[in-house]
């Protein structure tokens, strides 16, 4: 899914960019369970050498070594990181894989997979086995380990065969039981496409069928399933005309693997050259397996979620080859089935939780999944404005009715796509946005509000038209920051549903607020609103310090953030310069409010002059910088402000661009505790420097500051320059 692949692409770019931040997180993953620990392990294992703390920790950790969660993930992190942990550290690692595997659980294992002529047999079984789990992990290591175990890895080489490395797959090596070599073991690595698919389909176990109608085939399952997630990365020509085949054994398992698979071949960094070409197999598996007319013949709810976020990856994600129009008429009736889905049910105890735009932004759900993959559908049909809500009524129709589904990832994801809703179609958006966003100040209207209010914040690009018709909601939802919170139910064993509706009645997330100021900030930019907006007047009237969320910006902070970062990300240079005239005005629109500008959030729009334009000037911000210098008496402010002003000296150094800028330094320089170190030393000199050269008495008076305080290099300025600097003028 486009989510994982983000998420794993962030963590990887963080442990580059930002090692601090990048562990942290990684060590958050890590604690996880399922494919976010995967993932963590995965980055993990790219730069080791990054974090030999998390390495150590992962690596000695006796559960990881034989954890089948993360095998994968464990063996290529015991690759690229064992020379990074310390040579006691080696050793305890070494330790844990000899001690990994139980003999007695091994040989259950084998005796109900296989018959054995004789106890002498089966043991020779056991050590076999263990021997080659112990090999493919101590086969990474052999150059890095003491001459005996150097020895004792060939020995095994010797006795087993020397491995080969297939890429994606790991290393692979003929093994037979004992020294009969006419009774292989079952190794899917060595099926060919033929053998594999059949071996697939006769170990199957349809999803609907009792345990005690299973067998015993779980082992040879286990297998199959990791050869066919390899198989199929590896060698997507081949086998995924074969889809169709596996959906049909009915094993939720297999398809699963599958779908997962495919979706990666979509996603995966390691597929970037890959383009699928067998998309009639794949349309046709995600055909036959949404076609169930049955409950009973409904398929588990993870892989029916599995199939909805591949429908939507296949639709939506820029890497994928998937020619929407081509099977135009099979998707419409695929999404219709998602959109019919029973998933997320009222039963489920996460089915309507809060979703925080904080958090990573992924939907939950198959109905939910499916309205994402929906627009997808819709928008890739409409590149010539066709009516394309029209030309599928059936999917319309069926939108219309999701906008009054009580469950919260369904409304969630309908306030994510309203954009491309309205874009598509705007009287059909406007005839239903008091169904989205119902005002009444019931519990259930709230938490139906609150739901969808939740999924729209997330949107970054505002479109005027829209936010027009949605004033009186930006409005409902910053009045639900202060109204106290509606009764929520104690818990009832007896009626537990209910309960967990009711639960979340007031769930509406603090966290909010800051995307709530963000779109504000983006619409007074681009002109939408001016800054005396009574939208904006009321969400500065909010007290952050009272919201339900940890660590809530204050409102100055993100406008100011979303100012820097919409003049980081164009390269609009008319744009450019309209978002640095808003920005500056604004800031100064806040300080004429206060007396005493020191106040939260102030300090962040000295971060604008870090993206100023090539056209701004000291001249426009001295003002604001004066004032606000009370706020930038602090190490990292203090050496933004004095790059630009070292900036802007050196290019314009005319009498008003040093006299502004001088007057900035100085107010810096009060603000500042005496008792440190000045910040900012090479862009400090450059001002002063440059002023004194020019005849400013003030950067004299600043030079002798700096020299009293034990920067004695600026005795060269003071003797150069305060001669001239007297005769001259300020």
């Amino acid at each position: 899914m486009v989510f994982l692949q983000v998420t794993e692409d962030t963590l990887d770019s963080l442990f580059v960019h930002d090692v601090s931040i990048g562990t942290e997180w990684v060590s958050h993953y890590l604690n996880d369970s399922g494919v976010f620990r995967q993932i963590a392990v995965c980055v993990l294992a790219r730069h080791p050498e990054y974090a030999p703390d998390l390495v150590r920790n992962v690596l000695t950790t006796a559960e990881n070594v034989n954890d089948r969660e993360i095998t994968r993930e464990y063996i290529t992190l015991l690759d690229n990181g064992f020379d990074v942990v310390s040579e006691a550290d080696q050793k305890a690692i070494l330790n844990h894989i000899d001690d990994a595997l139980d003999k007695g659980e091994v040989r259950e294992q084998l005796s109900d997979r296989q018959q054995f002529d004789s106890p002498d047999e089966l043991d020779q079984a056991v050590d076999a086995w263990i021997d080659r789990w112990r090999l493919k992990r101590l086969y990474h290591v052999r150059d890095l380990v003491s001459n005996s175990r150097q020895t004792e890895i060939q020995s095994l080489i010797d006795e087993y065969g020397e491995i080969e490395y297939r890429a994606g797959t790991g290393y692979h090596f003929p093994f037979q039981w004992g020294e009969n070599e006419d009774e292989p073991t079952f190794d899917a690595s060595t099926l060919d496409l033929e053998e594999f698919i059949t071996a697939c389909i006769e170990h199957a176990v349809p999803h609907h069928r009792d345990e005690d109608q299973v067998g015993d085939t779980n082992e040879i399952r286990s297998l199959l399933y990791e050869e066919l997630r390899n198989r199929l990365r590896e060698d997507p020509a081949e086998y995924l005309r074969h889809l169709p085949q596996l959906v049909h054994t009915g094993d939720d398992e297999f398809v699963g693997t599958a779908f997962e698979a495919v979706k990666y071949l979509i996603v995966g960094n390691d597929h970037r050259e890959t383009t699928i070409e067998a998309w009639d197999s794949v349309i046709e598996a995600l055909d036959v397996f949404t076609d169930v007319e049955s409950e009973e013949g409904r398929w588990p709810q993870e892989t029916r979620r599995t199939a909805a976020e591949l429908i939507q990856t296949t639709i939506s994600h820029t890497r994928s080859s998937l020619p929407v129009v081509k099977y135009e008429d099979v998707l419409s009736r695929i999404l219709l089935r998602l959109l019919d889905d029973p998933d997320p049910e009222q039963a489920d105890v996460n089915w309507n939780q809060s979703i925080a735009p904080q958090n990573s932004v992924f939907v939950r759900g198959v109905r939910s999944t499916g309205i994402i993959a929906t627009t997808y559908f819709f928008a890739s049909l409409d590149t010539d404005n066709s009516d394309t809500l029209e030309n599928h009524q059936k999917l319309r129709n069926r939108i219309v009715a999701l906008f009054d589904d009580p469950a919260r990832p369904v409304r969630f994801a309908l306030g994510m796509r309203l954009p491309l809703l309205f874009v598509l179609d705007k009287s059909f958006v406007r005839s239903h946005l008091d169904t989205l966003f119902p005002e009444e100040p019931s519990t259930e209207a709230v938490r139906r509000f609150t739901a969808a209010w939740e999924g729209y914040l997330t949107i970054n690009r505002l479109l005027p038209d829209l936010f027009t018709e949605l004033r009186s909601k930006y409005r409902r939802g910053i009045e639900l920051y202060t109204e106290d919170s509606h009764d929520i139910p104690e818990k009832d064993g007896d009626n537990l549903d209910a309960y967990l509706i009711d639960q979340t009645a007031d769930t509406y997330d603090g966290r909010t607020y800051e995307r709530v100021c963000s779109h504000f900030a983006s619409a007074y930019t681009q002109e939408f609103i001016e800054a005396s907006d009574p939208l904006i007047e009321e969400v500065f009237a909010v007290r952050v310090t009272e919201l339900d969320g940890e660590e809530i910006k204050s409102a100055d902070t993100v406008f100011a953030r979303a100012f820097t970062e919409l003049l980081n990300n164009t390269n609009d240079r008319e744009f450019e310069k309209t978002c640095w005239t808003q920005a500056i005005g604004f800031w100064e629109q806040r300080l004429e409010e206060y007396d005493t500008p020191v106040r939260n959030g102030f300090r962040a729009y000295a971060d604008l002059l870090a993206h100023s334009p090539p056209s701004a000037s000291v001249g426009d911000v001295v003002d604001q910088l004066v004032a606000t210098a009370p706020c930038l008496a602090s190490s990292l402010p203090f050496g933004y402000v004095v790059e630009f002003l070292a900036d802007e000296i050196n290019t314009d150094p005319t009498p008003a661009t040093i006299d502004d800028t001088i007057s900035v330094l100085e107010a810096l320089v009060n603000q500042w505790d005496a008792s440190f170190t000045y910040p900012a030393s090479d862009e400090r000199w450059t001002v002063v420097k440059v002023a004194a050269a020019n005849g400013n008495d003030r950067a004299i008076t600043l030079a002798e500051g700096f020299y009293e305080s034990g920067e004695s290099e600026y005795r060269q300025i003071i003797d150069r320059y305060k001669t001239i600097s007297g005769s001259g003028t300020t």
